[in-house]
């Protein structure tokens, strides 16, 4: 029998799109085998001090993970705005916002962080104009226009990723 942790939701993560209810909650199993359909659950558990994987430094194993993941959810999300199903796909861009969120972070070697705000600054590698996409995107989740935004920022990313591992085996390296 499988046990949930619910804490409140840390400060590094506060942001009223993710978290409207200010606490986030896993499974305590979910702290040694990697759940990458539950977003930001291990940087709530590295920024509250509980124990949990740090995915963001074993990108072989999550990265691969969080793709799949993100490959479920692109085709319903197009159909969605493709038959005009807005909160249906409002739903979707949320998840699908978050997965980009941490491949993002996670490429960098980093948890995700969003509050104060969303420290593009602090990471190194990123796709061309990030900060105005991503924004964007989170300001506008129920647009047609957000989900195009969205499928190109993960390609361009994963591109990125690619180009990374392939040049230096032993990315990301260690801070």
């Amino acid at each position: 029998m499988s046990s949930k942790i619910t804490v409140n939701v840390p400060e590094e993560l506060k942001h009223p799109l993710f978290f409207p209810t200010g606490e986030i909650t896993w499974e305590k199993s979910d702290e040694s085998c990697l759940n990458v359909r539950v977003p930001f659950i291990y940087e709530a558990a590295f920024f509250t001090g509980n124990p949990g994987l740090k995915p963001w430094e074993n990108y072989k194993q999550s990265i691969p993970a969080l793709l799949n993941e993100w490959e479920k959810i692109k085709e319903p999300l197009q159909e969605y705005f493709a038959k005009r199903r807005k909160k249906e796909a409002a739903v979707l861009m949320k998840t699908a916002t978050a997965y980009f969120l941490e491949f993002l972070f996670w490429t960098n070697g980093k948890p995700v962080k969003l509050f104060p705000r969303i420290s593009y600054e602090e990471l190194e590698f990123v796709p061309v104009n990030i900060e105005e996409r991503l924004e964007f995107i989170i300001a506008r989740q129920n647009l047609y226009h957000s989900s195009v935004q969205l499928v190109e920022l993960f390609h361009e990313m994963k591109k990125l990723y690619a180009k990374l591992t392939a040049i230096n085996p032993k990315y990301p390296r260690s801070c």
